[in-house]
């Protein structure tokens, strides 16, 4: 599934702001040319150090019923990210409940 280069520069702010790390961090990965073409992984990658802390039936769960979604939805329309893109509430992943 391809996203706009846009959405893709927002995947990127969120997991840098994650890692804390500038473009191109974690042997590249964390960049939206990479993003673009390969949305789950910022999800992926943002959720990972997550993974020990929290609840891990939660984020299984959200990383599998978006993937499912972003499957189904890439099928149908190959070039469109499907709507609402942003924000995004992590509700109880994260202390302050950011929204991104």
């Amino acid at each position: 599934m391809r996203i706009t280069h846009n959405d893709a520069i927002s995947l990127e702010s969120v997991v840098r702001n994650v890692f804390s790390c500038d473009r191109a961090g974690m042997g590249g990965y964390i960049d939206a040319d990479h993003f673009e073409s390969a949305p789950f992984d910022a999800a992926l990658i943002a959720l990972a150090p997550l993974w020990q802390k929290g609840d891990l039936h939660e984020i299984e769960d959200f990383l599998f019923k978006w993937e499912h979604i972003l499957r189904i939805h890439s099928e149908s329309h190959p070039t469109r990210f499907p709507a609402p893109c942003f924000p995004v509430r992590f509700v109880g992943l994260f202390p302050e409940n950011r929204i991104f």
